[in-house]
């Protein structure tokens, strides 16, 4: 499996191993071979989602990372088989190697934790966030909406990533809402155009029981952003995801903001 001497998987057997003994001083011999195998298998994704650099030292990086994190992330690692969750700890290892500090021990916890259903769920909340006035924000304005049935997001599915601590809902279903300055706030999907947002600058007629009344109300000057946050940990492994934008998501967007694209 490990013939080619000038390739990647073999360059990287012996810094795994002294990863390993690092890791595990007093019984340097007591992972499995599947244990093994799950680390060097992280290890590897982690250079093929490099590049396979040439110029990077891997040696001198792996040397330098603390070896507390190192420890912890080998530990939770060696038992993960499922492919998308190893290509997870292969980006926080790199994203850990290049900006130490970066990624918590909590979210390697976290992440050892999660089952392959449930960072699927969490990728598919990954793919409709933006970036609003500079804060990366999931926006789940309402599961039972088409655009967010057709990935297979539900209640259910979504209480699970609270129970792991990926997402916080609000209270008793209360909404989460950015305040828009008077110059508006930029909304950013993804590589798609950017477009602003702006505070009504009066307020619109409303119908109340009946009566129709023109009176200042909340989200006038704040954006609603749906039910659901990002943790600390959540902010930290969405950037593990393999998320993607998803087709249609803008247009609806502007549709459930359209009364605040006029500025």
């Amino acid at each position: 499996m490990l013939r080619d001497a000038s390739s990647p998987s073999r360059r990287l057997v012996q810094p795994a191993l002294r990863i390993l003994r690092t890791s595990y001083p007093s019984a340097p011999l007591g992972i499995r071979r599947q244990e093994l195998d799950n680390v060097l298998s992280v290890l590897r994704m982690a250079i093929e989602i490099a590049g396979r650099d040439r110029h990077t030292n891997w040696k001198k990086l792996w040397s330098e990372m603390d070896s507390t994190w190192l420890r912890i992330f080998v530990s939770k690692s060696r038992g993960v088989q499922d492919i998308p969750l190893q290509q997870a700890f292969a980006k926080a290892f790199l994203l850990e190697a290049t900006t130490p500090g970066r990624v918590s021990h909590a979210a390697i916890e976290c992440l050892a934790i999660v089952s392959p259903k449930d960072w699927k769920t969490f990728t598919a909340v990954c793919e409709f966030t933006c970036c609003i006035g500079g804060r990366i924000t999931p926006v789940i304005l309402n599961c039972e909406d088409a655009v967010y049935r057709a990935k297979d997001l539900d209640a259910q599915l979504v209480d699970n990533l609270i129970a792991v601590g990926l997402v916080v809902r609000g209270g008793t279903g209360d909404i989460y809402s950015l305040k828009m300055p008077d110059a508006g706030l930029r909304v950013q999907y993804f590589q798609e155009p950017e477009f602003t947002v702006w505070p009504l600058r009066s307020p619109i007629p409303r119908d109340y029981f009946g009566r129709v009344l023109v009176q200042p109300y909340p989200l006038d000057t704040a954006l609603n952003v749906g039910v659901l946050d990002f943790t600390q940990t959540g902010r930290i492994l969405g950037h593990m995801t393999p998320c993607k934008s998803v087709d249609g998501f803008t247009d609806y967007l502007k549709h459930a903001w359209k009364e605040h694209l006029d500025g």
